[in-house]
C-alpha cells in the first residue's frame, strides 16, 4: 500500500475504456486517483456517467476504484460503489462493528484462517461507499522515512499491524486501505519515501 505494484502500461485500459475513465490510450484519471491505483490504494469518489453494461444502463454512480491481481497474475479493475447500508462482516463482533462504524476505532485486526494459513486482516470502514475494507497485513509495505526521519524497526511493526506511529516531529501516521494514499495523518504534508527495504 505504498510504492507502485503496477506501471501505467500494466492498468486494464479495456476495463477503463467501459467504464468511461480511458479514451483510447489516454486514462482520464487525476494524478492522485492514478497514483493510488499504481500504489494498489483505492481512489477517491469517481462519478461514473452513462454506463452501459451487461444490459444495465446506468445514468451516474459514485464509486471508488482499485485494482487487484486475478488468480494468473493479471490487473483486474475493482469498483467499489456506495453502498445504502454497511454489511458487517461475520468474523468481526458487534462491538467492534459498531466502534468502526462510529470512528471510535480506526481498525481492528482480526486472525483468520485464509488458504490454510493464518493470517492477520486489518479491518476499516469507508465512509464513502459505506463498506468494511480487509487488508491482508502481510501485504503492507511500510516506508523506509517519513518527513526525513527513518523508520525504527519497532515503528515499522506497529505500522505492519495496522497500529499508529509517532514521529518525532509530531506526525502521527497510520496504513489504511481506505485513502488514497494508503495512509492517513495528523498532517497534511507528509514526505514518505517509498523506497522499500
Amino acid at each position: 500500500m505504498y510504492g507502485k505494484i503496477l506501471n501505467e502500461k500494466d492498468l486494464p485500459m479495456d476495463q477503463l475504456r467501459e467504464i468511461g475513465l480511458a479514451r483510447g490510450e489516454e486514462i482520464l484519471l487525476d494524478r492522485r486517483d492514478m497514483h493510488a491505483l499504481l500504489s494498489g490504494s483505492r481512489t477517491n469518489l469517481i462519478r461514473l456517467e452513462n454506463i452501459s453494461r451487461a444490459g444495465v444502463e446506468i445514468k451516474e454512480m459514485d464509486v471508488k476504484l482499485s485494482i487487484s491481481k486475478d488468480s494468473l497474475g493479471h490487473p483486474d479493475l475493482l469498483i467499489h460503489p456506495v453502498y445504502k447500508q454497511a454489511i458487517t462482516p461475520s468474523f468481526i463482533s458487534s462491538n467492534d462493528a459498531d466502534q468502526l462504524l462510529t470512528g471510535l476505532k480506526a481498525n481492528v485486526v482480526k486472525s483468520l484462517e485464509r488458504g490454510g494459513m493464518q493470517r492477520d486482516m486489518l479491518i476499516e470502514y469507508d465512509w464513502n461507499t459505506r463498506e468494511f475494507v480487509i487488508t491482508d497485513t502481510s501485504k503492507i509495505q511500510a516506508p523506509l522515512e517519513i518527513n526525513g526521519q527513518p523508520l525504527t524497526p519497532y515503528q515499522k511493526d506497529r505500522y505492519l499491524s495496522g497500529r499508529q506511529i509517532e514521529m518525532g516531529d509530531g506526525s502521527m501516521v497510520q496504513t489504511s486501505g481506505t485513502a488514497p494514499e494508503g495512509f492517513r495523518s495528523n498532517r497534511m504534508a507528509l514526505v514518505v519515501s517509498v523506497l522499500m527495504d
